[in-house]
């Protein structure tokens, strides 16, 4: 076959794998690319397009694999910022958030302002319970961006769960609140919040709010049941 016609035929596979992702038709997108992978299995296209698929039908663990290989090619057109968001993301959503925050702190080194970098970055540090180094991820976004509201939330969170200075945890729950009065995770926060004020009242409307809206989480029926606990 000539490189000619090997180029077309993989553009071919790309090109139906990519319009079976955008209808999420996740099996023949990944038949497709395969199939692709098959006649170069060193083209950066094709292997990162199999690990957005298989990170979009939940299989994280492959995903890894193919965006470790894009990244391990000696060069590429596809952006190695973007293939180390998914990367951490797929770590993270394994649980991984250890390998994950080191691989986010390397390519922050390239990007030191990309806020779903440091958001990804602040949650890892979170789950770690290195609250320090989140509440410094979190902080440094809302100076890039004022109004991302979910790192208001976060701040208010942590330093709520640290006992910490709780009217400025108030004011950045009712920033984030302010900016959506339906969101569960922030009806949540500031009800927690509350809690930690010493106000019942205000903590008990929030978190069943909360819970109406998100009844199956386990987070929300936890802090309730604190604030019960808490009431005797």
């Amino acid at each position: 076959m000539s490189e000619v016609d090997l180029t077309t035929r993989i553009r071919g596979f790309l090109k139906s794998a990519l319009t079976n992702l955008e209808s999420r038709r996740y099996d023949r997108a990944l038949a497709d690319l395969m199939a692709a992978e098959g006649l170069d299995r060193d083209n950066p296209e094709v292997l990162y397009n199999l690990g957005v698929a298989c990170c979009r039908s939940g299989d994280y663990r492959r995903s890894i694999s193919y965006f470790r290989r894009v990244l391990d090619l000696p060069f590429t057109f596809v952006d190695v910022i973007t293939v180390n968001k998914l990367l951490a993301f797929a770590q993270i959503q394994l649980g991984e958030t250890e390998p994950a925050a080191r691989d986010i702190a390397n390519i922050l080194k390239l990007s030191p302002d990309d806020v779903t970098l440091l958001n990804m970055l602040g949650y890892c540090h979170e789950r770690a319970q290195r609250y320090r180094e989140a509440l410094a991820a979190y902080n440094r976004i809302i100076e890039i961006d004022r109004h991302n509201y979910n790192a208001y939330n976060s701040l208010a969170y942590i330093i709520a769960t640290l006992n910490g200075d709780l009217n400025r945890a108030l004011k950045f729950a009712k920033t984030a609140l302010d900016a959506s009065p339906e969101n569960p995770a922030y009806l949540d926060t500031i009800g927690f919040v509350y809690m930690k004020k010493g106000n019942p009242d205000l903590a008990r409307k929030n978190f069943k709010k909360a819970l109406s809206k998100l009844p199956d989480s386990a987070e929300i029926r936890e802090h309730l049941n604190q604030l019960l606990e808490l009431e005797g």
